[in-house]
């Protein structure tokens, strides 16, 4: 024998499996404008055609309208009683509401995963790229889970749609898609997807340079605390291609600029060191430039002596036991030289390392742009391929 609240549990799980079996309801979705004192009221909800299986279960919160189906937060519609036109209402209570319309939501970095992936725009692998980029360069900020344009990324896509709109067309993305998909697949050539393309954006170059109007697309002028040390000028805050810097306003006449931190981009970023300038004998600071951090002399401009933060590989010199460092070069290639440098002139392109050869023991290197270790003891010879992760 069945409880009171036993009972009731077993027939509304009953109710709910029969309904399931039941024929679907048919529904109609009414909008009622109902006149009153000079003043129009519109009611909207629903009416039903047909009970199917309302018949035998129903919760009025289970129906959503078809017009708020899409909504972020659906609003529960209203079962309305049968009402033909010219019906006579009678006036109950008022429950007046103000509503306002809200501005659609940002994307956030899920949506527009999602957004790109509607229109056949990048792919799986190059989302977070994409992503990345344009928080890089400033265009958009995080603002909790949200991407918020900036004003840089407001003005740039403004330019970018007066000046070359068909580049930023949705569609010329997803046809780039495809094309890159017919060259991986010998339908194309990648000269021919060139040439398409470069004739209708070579034109469209030409004219931007010559008839835009750049100070329409200027961003507002940034002032700074700091002091152009070439002209005596007050620095202001630019934006390239690498984040904001300072730069002398009296470009091109002086180009003087300078790296700065925080977020407002206000003050430039050194730090002292026990290092002295090997030219006039004053500190050294650490800086940090479009490369990375570096040392410079702390009179600059007057004194423009710079040296790289060298890094070392853990190998000792084999002329004269001191550390062996990375280095670059002036067009930006990796070398290997003696932290004692003029003093010990060893310097090599291939990577000294630690293990010796089997053949004259002399000291193996890492073959630059190749898998292999070398020998460079003249007369040996000796090499030996090794993995990818290896030879890294």
């Amino acid at each position: 024998m069945l409880t009171t609240d036993q009972y009731r549990l077993y027939k509304l799980i009953w109710d709910r499996f029969m309904a399931s079996q039941m024929a679907s309801a048919e529904l109609d979705t009414v909008t009622a404008d109902i006149e009153a004192g000079g003043y129009i009221f519109r009611s909207s909800g629903y009416t039903v055609k047909f009970q199917g299986y309302m018949t035998l279960y129903e919760e009025a919160e289970d129906y959503v309208a078809p017009n708020n189906a899409d909504a972020d937060t659906p609003e529960k519609s209203i079962r309305l009683p049968r009402i033909e036109q010219g019906d006579v209402l009678r006036h109950d209570t008022t429950d007046p509401s103000q509503h306002f319309t809200e501005p659609p939501p940002r994307y956030n970095e899920a949506s527009l995963v999602k957004f790109l992936e509607e229109r056949g725009i990048g792919r799986p692998s190059t989302f977070a790229t994409i992503i990345t980029t344009i928080i890089t360069r400033g265009y958009v900020v995080r603002e909790g889970k949200s991407l918020k344009p900036t004003e840089l990324g407001e003005i740039t896509t403004k330019l970018m749609l007066d000046c070359f709109p068909k580049i930023v067309d949705y569609e010329f993305t997803a046809n780039m898609e495809t094309e890159l998909d017919e060259i991986a697949n010998g339908v194309d050539t990648m000269l021919g997807v060139l040439k398409g393309f470069y004739g209708d954006f070579a034109d469209s170059l030409d004219t931007a340079e010559t008839t835009v109007d750049r100070e329409k697309y200027q961003l507002p002028v940034e002032e700074t605390d700091l002091v152009c040390e070439k002209c005596g000028s007050k620095m202001v805050v630019k934006n390239g291609r690498y984040g904001k810097f300072a730069a002398c306003p009296n470009y091109p006449e002086c180009k003087n600029t300078k790296p700065l931190t925080g977020n407002d981009a206000a003050e430039e970023k050194t730090e002292v060191t026990d290092m002295v300038c090997e030219k006039c004998g004053s500190p050294m600071v650490l800086r940090t430039g479009r490369y990375g951090n570096f040392y410079a002399c702390s009179k600059y401009p007057e004194c423009k002596t710079t040296k790289q933060i060298a890094k070392e590989i853990g190998v000792a010199c084999p002329k004269c036991g001191a550390k062996v460092v990375v280095k670059k070069g002036r067009n930006r290639s990796v070398f290997y030289s003696c932290e004692r440098y003029p003093e010990c002139d060893f310097s090599s392109w291939d990577m000294p390392t630690a293990e010796k050869c089997p053949d004259c023991g002399d000291m193996l290197y890492r073959k630059k742009g190749k898998n292999q270790l070398i020998c460079k003891h003249e007369g040996c010879g000796y090499k030996r391929e090794v993995e990818m992760e290896d030879a890294e």
